[in-house]
């Protein structure tokens, strides 16, 4: 799978050898005066460039948490940093328990552009990671906490075949880093209460760092009419990825994964509400599939969290596949001054 997305990504990276040949002196002449003149003058027109746009990240949600904290996360957003239509990317957070940090560069909007380049990295670090045991049947009561570093490293590309707003073919590359430092009781007696089996793979992971790299392929197609809050079209993105560790385990998995959601504009309005909205079904399914020998460690099971089952205790579920369905609607609730919108979610969702 790694050496199938290494050749994807040099296919893509491919451009045609442009014509070099220089004219002779009879082909030159029948070129009149004004005509060399007008292609002298082409020649040494640039396309101008876009001024840079920054846009600041505020990340109100991590003012307070029970397991990470009192902190704050901000970031910041620069479209045309270095060419038209690229885009920088930086965010961080940092409470009491959890700091994080990622960053990433695209060549261009994946949206408007038929072929891009992107590039990311971050990390993170936390003393209280929720950890409730690697079976999907878990006890409240022996929920631990686990003391944890983590650093990804990405680097993908993207072709659209078929032009800008249509599907996307994104071959990816990525390196991932764990280790687990210690663990502790959430309250008194969640040890006693744990599985043995999982105290067991904690202790054979803790201060051993577990790494590997993935290969795959994605496919994404996103015909939102707004990506912010859309009201009609549909995103899906499904993927194939293949992990082989890199450590001194024998770890390898593969892992599908795919999510559709499609919106539709909602055929009634409140009349206290600023405009009708748009209903929405959403389906997520995950298949993970384990070779060699060794157990898959938590850090690589998918979680039932927002990705999966939006409303669950993130990390409270945990197993090798998950599915679920919502049914939903949304739209702006409030509008102040014109300026600023306020939008709500109703929706109701089931999965396993």
């Amino acid at each position: 799978m790694l050496f199938a997305s290494l050749v994807a990504a040099l296919l893509l990276i491919q451009q045609p050898v442009p014509d070099t040949t220089a004219l002779t002196p009879a082909d030159s002449s029948i070129l009149s005066d004004n005509a060399v003149d007008e292609a002298v003058d082409a020649s040494e027109v640039d396309t101008p460039r876009d001024p840079p746009e920054v846009r600041p990240i505020l990340a109100p949600s991590a003012f307070y948490s029970p397991v990470r904290g009192v902190g704050i996360g901000a970031g910041v957003a620069i479209w045309n940093a270095a060419q038209n239509g690229d885009r920088l990317h930086a965010e961080g957070r940092l409470t009491q328990r959890y700091q994080s940090l990622w960053g990433s560069y695209s060549t261009a909007d994946p949206s408007r552009a038929t072929s891009y380049a992107m590039i990311g990295m971050g990390g993170t670090s936390t003393s209280r990671f929720p950890y409730f045991g690697t079976s999907p049947r878990y006890d409240r009561e022996a929920r631990l906490y686990l003391n944890r570093a983590a650093f990804e490293a990405e680097g993908r590309l993207g072709w659209a075949p078929f032009g800008p707003r249509t599907a996307v073919l994104q071959p990816t590359l990525q390196f991932r880093y764990d280790r687990l430092r210690s663990y502790t009781e959430a309250e008194d007696g969640s040890l006693a209460l744990a599985p043995q089996d999982d105290i067991r793979q904690l202790d054979a992971l803790q201060d051993v760092p577990r790494h590997g790299v993935s290969g795959g392929l994605s496919v994404l197609l996103d015909t939102r009419n707004d990506e912010i809050m859309p009201r009609s079209g549909m995103v899906f993105q499904s993927g194939l990825t293949q992990f082989v560790a890199t450590d001194t385990s024998e770890l390898r998995f593969t892992q599908g994964q795919a999510t559709v959601t499609v919106f539709h504009p909602a055929p009634f309005r409140l009349s206290f509400l600023p405009e009708p909205g748009a209903l929405f079904v959403r389906a997520n399914v995950v298949v993970t599939r384990e070779g060699g020998d060794d157990p898959l460690p938590y850090m690589y099971l998918p979680d039932l969290d927002r990705d999966l089952l939006v409303g669950f205790p993130r990390r409270q579920f945990r197993g090798r596949d998950g599915a679920s369905l919502a049914v939903g609607i949304r739209g702006v609730i409030a509008q102040i001054i014109g300026a600023f919108l306020v939008e709500g979610m109703a929706f109701g969702m089931v999965g396993a």
